[in-house]
C-alpha cells in the first residue's frame, strides 16, 4: 500500500519580497525643481524638453507645458474625456485652466529662497543630547543686540542699493537677480543675499543648538540655513548657484552635492517645517518623488542626515487628522516611499509609535481620497516587514483596521493589494490575528479577489489565503466552496515565478485537506505542476515544492491517483522524474522517486515508459546511496517492482542485485526490510539463487565459497560476477581478498572460468584494480579465454584485456601471451562492440612494441583485417582502425600488406569523411604509409590525396591538423611542392611553410622561390598581398636555406616596378635594413648567399626613383657590404650604392659612412660590373682632392686609366669626372702627365666625342690637369 503524504514544511514567516513597485522615471528624463515656484518639473535630456507632468508613456502630457499655480493640479474625467482642474487648498474643481506659473527652467537650477522667505521662520527645538548654549552674562547680551543691530541696518543700506541700483538700470548677474555678494558672513566671507534671515535662525538648522556670541551662525551657500560651525566647516563649488570657487556649505548639503542628489533635502525640510500648507506639500511631493525613482535616496548618510533633520517626527505632525488632505496625501506617499527601502525600516521603527496611529487615521477616514488611503496601507505592509513595528501594530489593533477595510463593500485592487499585504505580515507573526481574520469570513471576501486581473493582487491575495488556510481548517473548504480553486490553478499555469510560487504556496496550505486536494485535482492543478517540473530550468526547491504537492494529491480519495497518473501519461512526465531521480539535492531526489514509485503503480504504460527511460539504473546507483532516505525510498520502489514479473529481468540487468545485496546488512532495518522484500520476490521469479537470499552477509559469504570451493563456487562466482558490476561492491569485494581468487578460477572447467572471467572483467573496468590484476598474472589466463565457446565469456576476456592494455605493467605479458594474435582475429568479428574493444586493445599493445604487434597481426591477416575495417560505417571505427594502421605501417612488412590490400586508397576516401577524428587518423596513416613505402605515395597523389590534404591545409582546422597534413603531403610529394600549389595555390604553400618543420620548410620555400622566378606565377602571387607579407616574413626564418630561399623570391619580386610598389607597401624596405643592420651590427650573420639576394633586392629599390631617397639609414650597411670577400655581395652593394649616388639628395649622407674609399677599393675588381658601378658612383660622389695621394699610393690611378677606354661612353665620362676630382692635387696631376698620352688623349678623344655630357666632363677634366701648366 501507498504511504501517507509526508508533512509539510515548518512554514516561516512570509514576508513579501520588497519588489520594484516603486514609480520610476522613464529613461532620458529627469526630476528638477524650479527656483522661482518651487515645483518639481521634469526634464528629457535627449530632446531638451520641459513638463510639468509626464504620461504614463514617459512623454509630456498635451497641454500641460503650462504650469500650473500651487496648490493646483490636472486630471482627466474618464466619462468626458475632458481635462479638469483641482484646487487643493480650496476643495474646488474648474474645467478651464488656472492663471499658469512660469514655463519650467531648461536646467536643473535649484535657486535658494528669497531672503526672509522660504520656510526660515519655523525653528525646532533642540533635538535630544544637543549641546546648550554657553550662559551668557548681561554684557554678552548686550553685545548681541548691538551686532543684531549692525546686522540689522547694514542689510537696509544693502537693500536700499540695491533699489538705486535696479532704478538706474543697473542689473547683477547673480542667480538671485541682485549682485552676487552683498555682505560679509560671521567668518569674514562674501554672501549671498538669498538667505534666510539671522533674526529668524536662533539655532542650528540641523543640530537645534542655540546661537550666542562664541557659538556664531553661519549660511549654507546651497540650503540657505543657518546652521553652527561644528556642522558647516567644508567648502565645495556651487557652479549652478554661480559660485565657482569653493564656498562654505553644511554636512548634509556637502555629501548631496558630491553625491549629485538631485534634491536639496535641507531645502525640502524647510518646507516641511513651514507654517504654510502648500509649502509643506511642496517638500513632500520633492521627497517622495525622489524617492519614487532613484535608490540612492536610500544611502545610509542621507538617511542619517533626515533623521538628525527630525523628518520622522515631521512626518508623523504632517499625517495627522487636521493637516490639508494633500499634505497628508503627500506625507503618505512619502512614508510609503520610505518603507520601501529595508535602510529606512530601523528609524521608520524607532518612530512607529508616532507614525501609526495618524496613518491608520488616514486609511479609515471617509474623506481620504483612494490614493491616500493606498499609500497609507501601502506604508503601513512596508513598514511592517520590521518585527518591531509588526508587534506594535499588533498591540495597535491595526489588524482589525485592516480587516474593517477588506471586508468593506469597495475594496478597489490598488488597496487591497496592500490591505492584504498588511494583514499576511500580521497573520504570518501573530496566529491569533490569522484566527481572526479566519474567522470573520476572510476567506470567503478574498478567495474571489484570486481571479484579479493585477498580479499583484492575486500574489498578495494567496498569500494571505495561504496563512489562513495553514491556521484554519474551514478556510480551506471556504477557497472550494466559494470556486477559487480555478483561479489557484491559474496562478499555477502562471509564468511569473512570483506568481506561481504564491499559487504554489497556497495550493501546498489547501492540500492539508484531503478532500480540498481531491478538488484541486479535478480542477486540473496536476498539469500545470507537471510542466513545471518537466521545465529543465526549473529550481530544484520549486521542482520539490511541485513534486511534494502531487504526491499530496495522489494520496486524495476519490479516485485522484487515477486523475494524477493520467496526468502524467498525457505529459509523459516519467523520464523527467527518472532525469530527477540523480538530482543533487536531496529533497528532488528523494520526492521524484516517491512519485515514479507512486505514479507507476498498477500502470503498466508508465512502467514500461520507467524502464525504457533508464529509470532503473537509477534507481540501482541510489540503492547505495549514503542518504538513508534515498536508499529507503530506492528500495521500496525496487521491492514494489519485483513483484512484477515483467520487471524482474529489468531489475537484474540493471545492476540492481549487487548493491540488494549489500542493503541486507544495512544498519537501518526499514531498509533490511525493503531489501528481504526485493530478494524474496527475485527469487521467487528464479532470477538469483535461493541460497544468496538465505544469507544477509551475503559479500562476505560469496567470497568464501570461492575459497572453498564445492558445489557452490560456481554459483558464488556468478553472484561475485554480478555483484562485481557495482563500484562499491567491487572495493568491498577486494578488501575482503577476491581477486586471487577470481584469478585462480580462470584456468578452472569452463562454468567456473566464465564466471571467474565476467568478475574479473568487472575488476579490469576499474582503474584501481587494474595494477593489482597484472601483478596477479592473469593474462596468459585471460588471453586463452578469448577463444570460449561461451560469446558472452569471450567478450568479458576480451573487454578485461582491452581495459588491462591501458596498464605499462600488462602490456609485456600480454604480449608474451600471444594477445595480439587473438586480438586480431577478433577484427574480422561481426559485432561492433567487440571491435572497438579489439582496436583498443591493439592500439595500446602496438603503442608498447609496434614491431611485435605487427608481427603477429601479419600472422592472422590483421592488415587485411584493418583496411577491411576503413570500409565499415561506423566512423569510430574508421577512426581507431585508420590510427592502428599508421601506428603498425612504421614496421615495413606491415606497411607493405597494407598497400596490398589497397589501403591507400581507401584512407584517401577518408579524407572526405564527415568525422574531424576519422579525418585526422586518416591523415597520419596516410602519412606513414607514403614515408614507408613509394608505391603508397604514388598511389596517394593517383588518387587525389594531395587535392583533400590541401583542402584541409587551408581549412579552418586546428594548427595541429594542419601539421599532420603537412607531414603526410610532404611524403607524398616527396619534395615536388609544385603539385601542392596547382591544387591550392601559394595559399597552401605558405600554410605548409608556417607548421612545417626545418625540412619541410625548406623545400616550400625552395618551390617559392622557384614560382617567383616564373613571371606568370610572380604576377599571380602579387594579386595576394598577404601571401607576399608572409614571405617576406620568412625572411626571419631560423633555418639558413628558408631564408635563402625567401632572399631569392623576393629577389624576383623586386625586378618588377609594380611589385616594388606592393613590396614597400608592406615594409619590405624596413625588413631589408634591419636584416642587413642587424648583419652589420654583429648579430648572427646572414649566409652570404641570402645576403647577395637582399642587396641585389635593395638595389632594384635604389634604382627606383620613387624609393631611392628613402634608403639613407641603408647605407651603413651597404658600405659594410662594399668590403665582402663575397663578389657578388660586393657587387650588388656597389649597384645599390651607385644608384643611391644618383640623386644629390644621397651624396653627402654616402660621404658621411666612408662609401668613397670602400668603393676605390672595388676599382680593380676583376668583376666589370663591380668596376662600373663603383667608378659611376665615385663620379657622384666626386671624390676630394685630399684622397689623391691614397688613389695613388693604392695603384686605383692605373684602374682609372684603364677606365677611360672602357667600351661604355658613360664609365668613361665617370672615369674622366673622377680623374678631374682629384687632379686638383698637385702630384696626382703630374702622375697623370707622366703617363704621356694616354689619359690625355682618352680625355681628349672625349671632347671630339660630341657628346654634350661628354664634352663638359673632359673640358673640366682637362682644365684640372691645366692646372700644372698654369
Amino acid at each position: 500500500s501507498r504511504s501517507p503524504p509526508s508533512p509539510p514544511r515548518p512554514r516561516r514567516p512570509r514576508l513579501r519580497a520588497r519588489e520594484g513597485r516603486m514609480s520610476s522615471l522613464p529613461s532620458g528624463w529627469t526630476m528638477m525643481v524650479d527656483s522661482s515656484s518651487n515645483q518639481p518639473y521634469y526634464y528629457n535630456s535627449a530632446t531638451g524638453t520641459t513638463s510639468w507632468t509626464l504620461t504614463e508613456g514617459g512623454s509630456a502630457r498635451p497641454g500641460a507645458a503650462t504650469p500650473l499655480p500651487n496648490g493646483w493640479e490636472a486630471r482627466f474625467d474618464a466619462g468626458s474625456g475632458r481635462e479638469y482642474y483641482i484646487d487643493h487648498a480650496r476643495g474646488v474643481t474648474q474645467w478651464t485652466a488656472p492663471q499658469a506659473t512660469p514655463t519650467p527652467p531648461a536646467g536643473n537650477a535649484y535657486s535658494l529662497p528669497a531672503a526672509g522667505g522660504g520656510g526660515g521662520g519655523y525653528s525646532l527645538p533642540p533635538q535630544q543630547g544637543a549641546r546648550p548654549g554657553s550662559d551668557l552674562t548681561a554684557a554678552d547680551l548686550a553685545a548681541i543686540a548691538a551686532i543684531e543691530e549692525a546686522d540689522s541696518r547694514e542689510e537696509k543700506q544693502r537693500r536700499a542699493a540695491r533699489e538705486r541700483e535696479e532704478n538706474n538700470g543697473g542689473g547683477g548677474g547673480s542667480a538671485g537677480g541682485g549682485s552676487e555678494y552683498d555682505g560679509l558672513d560671521g567668518d569674514g566671507e562674501l554672501r549671498a543675499h538669498e538667505w534666510v534671515s539671522n533674526k529668524d535662525a536662533n539655532s542650528c538648522f540641523l543640530t537645534g543648538v542655540k546661537f550666542t556670541l562664541t557659538n556664531r551662525r553661519h549660511h549654507c551657500r546651497y540650503c540657505g540655513q543657518c546652521f553652527a560651525a561644528a556642522v558647516s566647516g567644508k567648502k565645495i563649488a556651487i557652479p549652478a548657484l554661480g559660485f565657482k570657487e569653493p564656498v562654505r556649505v553644511c554636512d548634509t548639503c556637502h555629501a548631496q552635492l558630491e553625491a549629485g542628489d538631485p534634491v536639496c533635502i535641507s531645502k525640502e525640510v524647510s518646507r516641511l517645517r513651514d507654517k504654510d500648507a502648500t509649502s509643506q506639500a511642496q517638500g513632500l511631493r520633492a521627497l517622495a518623488e525622489w524617492a519614487g525613482f532613484d535608490p540612492q535616496f536610500a544611502a545610509k548618510p542621507l538617511i542619517d542626515a533626515l533623521d538628525r533633520l527630525g523628518i520622522f517626527a515631521r512626518l508623523a505632525e504632517l499625517l495627522a487628522r487636521e493637516r490639508p488632505s494633500n499634505v497628508q496625501a503627500a506625507a503618505a506617499r512619502l512614508l510609503a516611499n520610505m518603507a520601501y527601502y529595508e535602510a529606512y525600516l530601523p528609524p521608520l521603527a524607532a518612530a512607529a509609535g508616532e507614525l501609526l496611529r495618524p496613518t491608520v487615521a488616514l486609511l479609515t477616514s471617509s474623506r481620504s481620497p483612494l490614493e491616500t488611503k493606498t499609500q497609507a496601507a501601502r506604508a503601513l505592509a512596508l513598514m511592517m516587514d520590521d518585527e518591531a513595528v509588526r508587534r506594535l501594530a499588533a498591540a495597535e489593533g491595526v489588524a482589525g483596521v485592516l480587516l474593517e477595510q477588506l471586508l468593506g463593500t469597495d475594496c478597489p485592487d490598488a488597496l487591497l493589494e496592500w490591505v492584504a499585504g498588511g494583514l499576511t505580515r500580521l497573520a504570518s507573526a501573530d496566529e491569533a490575528s490569522a484566527r481572526a481574520v479566519a474567522r470573520a469570513g476572510g476567506a470567503f471576501v478574498l478567495a474571489p479577489c484570486l481571479g484579479s486581473a493585477s498580479p499583484a493582487v492575486a500574489e498578495e491575495v494567496a498569500a494571505l489565503l495561504s496563512v489562513l488556510c495553514e491556521v484554519d481548517g474551514e478556510a480551506r473548504g471556504q477557497v472550494a466552496e466559494v470556486g477559487g480553486l480555478p483561479h489557484v490553478v491559474a496562478l499555477l499555469r502562471s509564468r511569473t515565478p512570483s506568481t506561481r510560487e504564491a499559487g504554489l504556496m497556497l495550493a501546498r496550505d489547501l492540500c492539508r485537506s484531503s478532500k480540498v486536494a481531491g478538488q484541486l485535482v479535478e480542477a486540473g492543478a496536476a498539469a500545470p505542476l507537471l510542466n513545471a517540473v518537466t521545465q529543465p530550468s526549473a529550481p530544484a526547491d520549486l521542482v520539490a515544492e511541485c513534486l511534494r504537492l502531487l504526491l499530496a494529491m495522489a494520496g486524495a480519495s476519490g479516485g485522484a491517483l487515477s486523475r494524477v497518473q493520467a496526468a502524467v501519461r498525457e505529459a509523459n512526465a516519467i523520464p523527467m522524474l527518472t532525469q530527477l531521480m540523480q538530482s543533487g539535492e536531496s529533497a528532488v531526489r528523494q520526492a521524484a522517486m516517491k512519485c515514479v514509485t507512486e505514479f507507476s503503480a498498477g500502470d503498466a504504460r508508465s512502467a514500461d515508459v520507467l524502464r525504457e527511460s533508464g529509470g532503473v539504473v537509477l534507481l540501482s546507483e541510489a540503492l547505495l546511496s549514503p542518504d538513508e532516505a534515498t536508499a529507503l525510498q530506492a528500495v521500496s520502489t525496487i521491492a514494489q517492482m519485483s513483484a512484477s514479473a515483467q520487471h524482474v529481468g529489468s531489475i537484474v540487468e540493471n545492476g540492481c542485485l549487487g548493491p540488494l545485496l549489500q542493503l541486507l546488512a544495512h544498519r537501518a532495518s526499514a531498509v533490511r526490510a525493503q531489501a528481504e522484500l526485493a530478494f524474496s520476490n527475485l527469487a521467487r521469479s528464479g532470477a538469483i539463487n535461493s541460497m544468496l537470499v538465505q544469507d544477509p552477509a551475503a559479500s562476505r559469504h560469496l567470497v568464501g565459497l570461492l575459497r572453498r570451493g564445492g558445489v557452490m563456487q560456481s554459483q558464488a562466482a556468478v553472484a561475485v560476477a554480478a555483484i562485481a558490476s557495482d563500484a562499491r561492491a567491487r572495493e568491498t569485494l577486494y578488501a575482503q581478498g577476491v581477486l586471487p581468487q577470481l584469478v585462480s578460477l580462470l584456468d578452472a572447467d569452463p562454468e567456473l572460468a566464465g564466471a571467474a572471467v565476467q568478475a574479473v572483467a568487472h575488476f579490469a573496468s576499474d582503474e584501481r584494480f587494474r595494477a593489482t590484476l597484472a601483478e596477479l598474472g592473469c593474462a596468459r589466463a585471460l588471453a586463452a579465454q578469448l577463444g570460449h565457446r561461451n560469446a558472452d565469456v569471450s567478450r568479458c576476456a576480451l573487454s578485461a584485456i582491452a581495459n588491462l592494455s591501458f596498464v605499462p605493467a600488462a602490456q609485456p605479458a600480454l604480449a608474451a601471451a600471444g594477445a595480439p594474435m587473438r586480438l586480431g582475429e577478433a577484427l574480422f568479428a561481426p559485432d561492433e562492440p567487440t571491435l572497438h574493444m579489439a582496436l583498443a586493445a591493439l592500439l595500446n599493445l602496438s603503442r608498447a612494441d609496434a614491431s611485435d604487434a605487427a608481427t603477429q597481426l601479419l600472422q592472422v591477416g590483421g592488415a587485411l583485417g584493418l583496411v577491411t575495417l576503413l570500409t565499415r560505417p561506423d566512423a569510430r571505427l574508421q577512426a581507431q582502425a585508420a590510427l592502428l594502421l599508421g601506428q603498425l605501417s612504421a614496421c615495413a612488412p606491415f606497411a607493405q600488406a597494407a598497400v596490398a590490400a589497397d589501403a591507400t586508397q581507401l584512407l584517401g576516401a577518408l579524407l572526405h569523411a564527415p568525422s574531424a577524428e576519422v579525418q585526422a587518423n586518416a591523415v597520419y596513416a596516410l602519412g606513414i604509409l607514403s614515408g614507408q613505402d613509394e608505391r603508397a605515395a604514388a598511389a596517394a597523389e593517383a588518387s587525389g590525396g594531395v587535392t583533400a590534404l590541401t583542402r584541409m591545409l587551408l581549412g579552418a582546422g586546428p594548427p595541429d591538423a594542419k601539421r599532420r597534413a603537412t607531414l603526410a603531403l610532404a611524403n607524398v610529394v616527396r619534395g615536388q611542392w609544385r603539385s601542392v600549389y596547382n591544387s591550392g595555390g601559394f595559399g597552401a604553400l605558405l600554410v605548409a611553410l608556417n607548421v612545417g618543420t626545418d625540412a619541410v620548410q625548406q623545400e616550400v620555400s625552395r618551390c617559392i622561390a622557384e614560382l617567383a622566378a616564373d613571371p606568370t606565377h610572380r604576377r599571380a602571387l602579387l594579386s595576394d598581398v598577404a601571401s607576399v607579407a608572409s614571405i617576406v616574413g620568412i625572411l626571419t626564418a631560423d633555418n639558413a636555406a628558408t631564408q635563402q630561399c625567401a632572399a631569392d623570391a623576393v629577389l624576383a619580386f623586386a625586378e618588377e616596378a609594380a611589385a616594388r610598389e606592393v613590396l614597400y607597401g608592406i615594409g619590405l624596405v624596413a625588413q631589408l635594413i634591419r636584416l642587413l643592420t642587424a648583419q652589420a651590427e654583429g648579430a648572427a650573420a646572414l649566409r652570404d648567399e641570402a645576403r647577395v639576394s637582399l642587396l641585389g633586392t635593395l638595389a632594384h629599390f635604389a634604382s627606383d626613383p620613387r624609393y631611392c631617397d628613402t634608403l639613407r639609414i641603408a647605407m651603413a650597411p651597404l658600405a659594410e657590404s662594399l668590403s665582402s670577400r663575397h663578389p657578388v655581395v660586393a657587387r650588388n652593394a656597389a649597384r645599390a650604392v651607385a644608384c643611391l649616388a644618383q640623386s644629390e639628395a644621397n651624396v653627402e649622407a654616402l660621404n658621411a659612412v666612408g662609401v668613397v674609399l670602400r668603393l676605390a677599393e672595388l676599382l680593380p675588381s676583376p668583376d666589370a660590373t663591380t668596376q662600373e658601378c663603383a667608378v659611376l658612383a665615385l663620379a657622384k660622389l666626386k671624390p676630394p682632392p685630399s684622397l689623391a695621394p691614397r688613389f695613388l699610393a693604392s695603384g686605383w690611378l692605373l684602374s682609372l686609366v684603364a677606365l677611360l677606354e672602357h667600351t661604355d661612353l658613360d664609365v668613361q665620362v665617370a672615369a674622366a669626372a673622377v680623374l678631374g676630382e682629384l687632379c686638383a692635387e698637385a702630384a696626382f696631376r703630374e702622375a697623370v702627365l707622366r703617363d704621356g698620352d694616354g689619359a690625355l688623349g682618352t680625355v681628349v678623344e672625349l671632347l671630339a666625342g660630341g657628346q654634350p655630357h661628354c664634352t663638359l666632363a673632359a673640358l673640366r677634366t682637362l682644365r684640372a690637369m691645366g692646372g700644372a701648366a698654369a
